[in-house]
């Protein structure tokens, strides 16, 4: 079985454009981002250590577009449902 599920993640942002007074600047806040994907289990196959990684796309033991989160910037991982794909 294979989770899908839903990742909120901070990302890396920009601040505003332009000259910035630097004693005034401010940025207090983490930019949030969600990833959906079917996650590969730490130690299985297509595993990227220190990562989750999602994958967009399986058909049995292929996969394609995998997308690598690294493990500190996950705030949320949320399973929306288990499928078989044919890993096992």
């Amino acid at each position: 079985m294979t989770d899908v599920v839903s990742v909120r993640w901070a990302d890396a942002h920009c601040g505003p454009s332009g000259w910035v007074e630097l004693d005034d600047y401010t940025d207090d806040q983490e930019e949030l981002v969600t990833t959906v994907g079917f996650m590969t289990p730490e130690g299985s196959l297509g595993f990227k250590p220190g990562h989750v990684t999602l994958w967009q796309t399986i058909s049995g033991r292929d996969g394609i577009h995998p997308f690598h989160i690294p493990a500190a910037m996950v705030r949320q991982i949320t399973v929306l449902y288990s499928i078989d794909v044919g890993l096992e």
